[in-house]
């Protein structure tokens, strides 16, 4: 994140800097080469849990990722409903 169109000191390290939205896979010469991967294997599991009819619901507390290279979830504890 070091677009000077989008913040006022790019070069400058600020760990409490807002709004910093991430792009998790990168743009441009910078993108992921997992991103296919991870796109694919994502498509497939929705795939199959519409194939299957699997309904779920959130079974506990959502734990956010806090890091200054992606945005996300790290835990996110679900129950499959029959």
């Amino acid at each position: 994140n070091r677009d000077e169109d989008a913040f006022p000191d790019p070069d400058v390290f600020d760990v409490a800097r807002k709004p910093n939205k991430h792009l998790t896979f990168g743009l441009g010469h910078h993108h992921c080469i997992g991103a296919v991967v991870a796109r694919l294997e994502m498509e497939t599991l929705l795939e199959e849990m519409v194939r299957r009819q699997l309904r779920f619901r959130i079974a506990g507390p959502v734990e956010r990722l806090h890091s200054n290279f992606a945005y996300g979830i790290r835990h996110l504890p679900v129950e499959i409903l029959s």
